[in-house]
């Protein structure tokens, strides 16, 4: 029992290592480190395929590394480079990439092996010339890029609508983004107008009216006029959620209202915002489920709590893992080794005789098996799976 556990520990850290795809905060500089060209390449000795909802393989095991059909191809890597298979497996654009992309609205980022990055359709034939140090994907029409040591933006059809000018970009969020010029950050917008000036020493996007900032190391809020409507005060903050913000001023964090003022007074070692209007405290190695108010909504504390996902949270008990609603009621008692979220009605877990999927009544998708070394979420029909 005790090396099944901690097998699927070594799956956890794996996927959080391979399957991580955070967006970059203002704080980035572009697309995420690359690995060298693989040159030497080692073959997985665990290849990928896909799996149907039955759990039967419909894509043979044959892969090094994928990742879940998008536009109705999938990324797979073979001897160390990268290409896009449809779904009867059949190859769509041959393995060529050092790194490359899922498509989205018809185009794929994709790297050469001199390291430039473009824009390629599903033919493989290239949008937006490969030409670029770094490049990101797309978000409301615009994609940061670098070009010597300066970020600008382009359009879809590959056109600079923003001259490289920023030492760090990131993506376009409501019409905005933040941007930094030397080692200070401000917001732009689409046509590169400044809407807040380049003063602060962190700055995120506008969450409603509010936009966190730091400077002199305190956080802050701004409102769209560049001006601290709630003063620098506080060591650690998030953005504001449904009106409610967790902030630190030593080190305990509690909850604040858009007036500044204390919702909850600090108490809690961390907070962190769960979905559903929830909340989560850390006290030591104990976790609590709070409402938007700072209530406990139960004051029996789990070992662990994830955050909310369609409606449903994974926790921790007792070394096993379950599935809790925001009334803090079971969705799942703890049964699994280990939980993931949910995902279009799914969420993939590890059980005494292997991993599978369990839908929200908590009901096996099929039965779980100990082939599957690793299973990733289904999209487009099929799942990723990796075969011992």
């Amino acid at each position: 029992m005790v090396r099944f556990s901690v097998h699927f520990l070594l799956i956890a850290l794996l996927m959080l290592v391979a399957c991580q795809a955070d967006q970059p905060d203002a704080g980035s500089s572009g697309p995420e480190p690359l690995p060298e060209i693989a040159e030497d390449y080692d073959k997985n000795p665990y290849p990928w395929g896909f799996i149907d909802s039955t759990g039967r393989m419909v894509i043979s095991g044959q892969y090094d590394e994928v990742r879940g059909f998008s536009d109705g191809l999938a990324l797979v890597r073979t001897k160390g480079r990268w290409g896009y298979i449809d779904q009867r497996g059949k190859i769509a654009i041959a393995a060529r990439y050092r790194a490359a992309w899922p498509f989205v609205n018809g185009r794929a980022r994709a790297q050469t092996d001199e390291g430039k990055f473009g824009y390629i359709d599903q033919e493989g034939k290239w949008l937006i010339e490969a030409k670029f140090a770094e490049l990101s994907e797309f978000a409301e029409g615009l994609a940061a890029f670098r070009q010597e040591e300066f970020y600008g933006y382009l359009d879809t059809a590959g056109q600079v609508v923003i001259e490289p000018q920023y030492r760090k970009a990131s993506p376009f969020q409501n019409g905005q983004s933040v941007v930094a010029k030397g080692d200070k950050y401000g917001i732009i917008d689409q046509q590169g107008n400044e809407l807040i000036p380049f003063e602060h020493e962190r700055l995120k996007p506008f969450i409603g009216t509010l936009a966190r900032a730091r400077k002199q190391g305190i956080y802050g809020y701004l409102n769209s006029a560049g001006e601290f409507t709630i003063e620098p005060a506080f060591r650690q903050a998030t953005d504001f959620v449904s009106g409610v913000a967790a902030v630190a001023e030593e080190s305990t964090w509690g909850l604040i209202n858009e007036a500044g003022e204390w919702i909850l007074e600090p108490l809690y070692d961390q907070l962190f915002h769960a979905g559903e209007e929830r909340w989560i405290g850390a006290l030591g190695r104990q976790y609590y489920l709070l409402d938007k108010a700072g209530t406990r909504i139960s004051n029996h504390p789990y070992q662990e709590i994830q955050p909310f996902s369609e409606g449903y949270a994974a926790y921790q008990q007792d070394e096993l893992w379950g599935y809790l609603q925001p009334d803090g009621s079971s969705m799942a008692t703890p049964q699994y080794y280990l939980a993931w979220p949910f995902k279009n009605g799914l969420a993939r877990v590890a059980t005494h005789y292997g991993l599978t999927f369990v839908n929200t009544s908590g009901r096996p998708l099929f039965q779980a098996r100990r082939e599957f070394f690793e299973l990733r979420d289904f999209s487009e029909g099929l799942a990723p799976a990796e075969i011992q």
